[in-house]
């Protein structure tokens, strides 16, 4: 009995691992989510979602991920605010697009 008992625990613990793991998003997606947090901020719109997005999933997070996610963030932000014309253009248009709409809940 105790050993059916320690083998359903042991499963349940097992599938909630699964299920934190799968909702951790990839370096790669972190980095994605930074640099539009900074094109949202370098053009003025919301940049909310994207920054709850990068609070939650930075926990537990390699330093180097952290740091070049901020240096994404930053230089996407410049570049953001920087843009003119065509540039400027490309920019709202990645913002509201699938590059950066996906990673949040509302896109």
């Amino acid at each position: 009995m105790r050993l059916i008992f320690l083998s359903i625990v042991a499963g349940c613990v097992g599938l909630s691992g699964v299920t934190m793991a799968e909702d951790r998003i990839s370096d790669a997606a972190y980095w994605r989510t930074a640099q539009c947090a900074g094109l949202a901020e370098g053009t003025g719109q919301d940049a909310r979602a994207y920054t709850v997005l990068l609070s939650r999933q930075s926990v537990g997070r390699n330093a180097f991920v952290l740091d070049r996610a901020d240096e994404l963030r930053r230089e996407a932000r410049v570049r953001a605010k920087r843009a003119k014309g065509f540039d400027a253009a490309q920019i709202v248009a990645r913002l509201n697009g699938s590059d950066c709409s996906a990673l949040t809940p509302r896109g």
